[in-house]
């Protein structure tokens, strides 16, 4: 079985961003892991530590080469770099900032207000 996320194909240093005006822009990939999605959201965070550690590196790679334009891809990405920072349970300044970056993508202002709030379902 496969966690499949967004991917990359990023641009090498010195390269300009590839623009993306929406999902279908970036390319995708997949995370192996072991058992069914149901195994891995109930056993401890440390069994799944190491995807979730990729994904992360991923996130941020896709965040620094791609000039994402589509504000629900943006806020996606977003949320899904919070959940990872959530998870290693070591990085609560980042994830105050990660929570600001979300707030300052939010469309309306009822969203800026709870954005960061709720927990992100595949790490809480």
């Amino acid at each position: 079985m496969a966690l499949t996320t967004l991917a990359l194909s990023g641009a090498a240093n010195g390269q300009t961003k590839k623009e993306v005006r929406s999902i279908d822009d970036l390319p995708q990939f997949s995370y192996p892991i072991k058992g069914t999605v149901a195994d891995v959201l109930s056993s401890p965070p440390a069994s799944f530590e190491a995807t979730v550690s990729q994904m992360r590196v991923d996130i941020d790679r896709v965040l620094n080469d791609y000039d994402i334009h589509d504000s629900a891809t943006l806020r996606g990405l977003l949320q899904a770099k919070l959940g990872a920072q959530i998870a290693s349970g070591k990085e609560d300044k980042a994830a105050l900032a990660t929570i600001e970056q979300l707030r300052s993508h939010q469309d309306k202002e009822e969203a800026r207000l709870i954005a960061g709030l709720a927990p992100c379902e595949p790490f809480a």
